[in-house]
């Protein structure tokens, strides 16, 4: 059975598109995109560490410390309790 996919143009238009090829290519790139976050996924809480921590370097410096100490204890605890470790 063929699927059907619709593209919408910017001035409304509708266009279908029937093709189990484009359901493969979009179905392929959806569990690339999947595995990628998967495997990669350990980076997002030192991201969101060094990114808090430049945003208190930058707006609040007097409390730069104390501000990513409790940043950094906050996205760590976030991070072991929602995270799958099996």
């Amino acid at each position: 059975m063929a699927k059907i996919f619709y593209i919408i143009h910017s001035d409304g238009n509708k266009e279908e598109i029937i093709g189990d090829a484009l359901y493969e290519s979009l179905k392929m790139m959806i569990r690339a995109i999947l595995w990628f976050l998967q495997s990669y996924i350990y980076y997002i809480p030192i991201a969101l560490i060094v990114a808090g921590a430049y945003l208190f370097a930058r707006f609040i410096p007097d409390y730069f410390g104390l501000l990513t100490l409790a940043w950094i204890i906050i996205v760590t605890y976030f991070y072991v309790k929602h995270n799958r470790w099996f």
